[in-house]
């Protein structure tokens, strides 16, 4: 029943825009055209015996003892479950439920990270997959920065089959629908994610507008900027801090577009994901 629901959402969602701007139609990801980037964090441990992570998106303290804590700016909490010298054990929740399990365990070197992250989508199912990060600098243990490798470090065609919570995050296999794309006749832009509900809608006019989704946090909006009918600026916030940036770049046939987008202070860390239409 719920296929057959998405299948007539998405039927209606095109019926509604038919051919109203360059953007709109069915969009594809091209894990064949696409570049993940690596990904750095900082995890340094405080004089209160606390922790801290840092990726430039998120920054907050947090403690080993089994409680939550905000994953700020968002709403969305962190609980560890497990940390020792070698292993760091932790969930990720929002709206009342698991959203991520994350294990991550430090090699016999010291010098990598091992981890395994299972993410559980809107209608329960769950995707696993693995990721590598090396050591960037002379810490030891846990405390200090990681390189997280793209692709836990695989080759880009062996990327797990995922879809991301946010415009641009996670990979997903080729041919395997990602973005729906309509234009009203006001000029009101829709970018949908069936596989995770989440929905970018608003003029690229440069007002702030909410993102909505099942696992959305609250206080996350965007402004879209329109600086040509093939190209667009993407700025995503949560309660007002900005925590990340994306170009959107349309080919002059309409068919291809590309996908910039980097995390804040983060400018050289950039994941390029390019769509087809279909």
């Amino acid at each position: 029943m719920k296929h057959i629901l998405i299948g007539l959402f998405l039927t209606a969602f095109c019926r509604f825009a038919v051919a109203s701007g360059p953007w709109d139609g069915l969009w594809f990801y091209d894990a064949g055209q696409s570049h993940e980037s690596d990904h750095t964090y900082i995890l340094s441990k405080l004089p209160n015996g606390m922790w801290n992570f840092d990726d430039g998106a998120s920054s907050f303290p947090f403690a080993p003892d089994g409680r939550p804590y905000p994953e700020l700016p968002s709403s969305f909490t962190l609980t560890v479950s497990a940390m020792s010298d070698r292993t760091f054990d932790y969930v990720e929740e929002g709206y009342g439920r698991v959203l991520e399990r994350h294990h991550q365990e430090l090699a016999a070197d010291g010098k990598t990270l091992i981890g395994r992250v299972t993410r559980i989508y809107p209608d329960g199912h769950e995707v696993e997959h693995g990721t590598l990060a090396v050591r960037v600098g002379s810490n030891t243990g846990l405390e200090g920065a990681w390189r997280e490798l793209a692709n836990g470090g695989r080759p880009a065609s062996q990327s797990p089959s995922s879809q991301p919570a946010t415009p641009s995050a996670a990979s997903a296999q080729p041919h395997r629908l990602y973005w729906v794309i309509s234009t009203s006749s006001d000029g009101v832009m829709s970018w949908y994610i069936p596989a995770t509900g989440e929905l970018i809608r608003g003029k690229a006019d440069g007002r702030p507008r909410p993102i909505t989704g099942p696992q959305v946090c609250e206080g996350t909006t965007f402004i879209w900027n329109e600086t040509s009918p093939y190209r667009i600026e993407f700025y995503a916030s949560i309660n007002g801090r900005l925590v990340a940036t994306a170009i959107e770049t349309l080919s002059p046939d309409g068919k291809t577009f590309s996908d910039a987008l980097w995390k804040t202070g983060h400018e050289n860390e950039k994941d390029v994901r390019v769509f087809h239409k279909e």
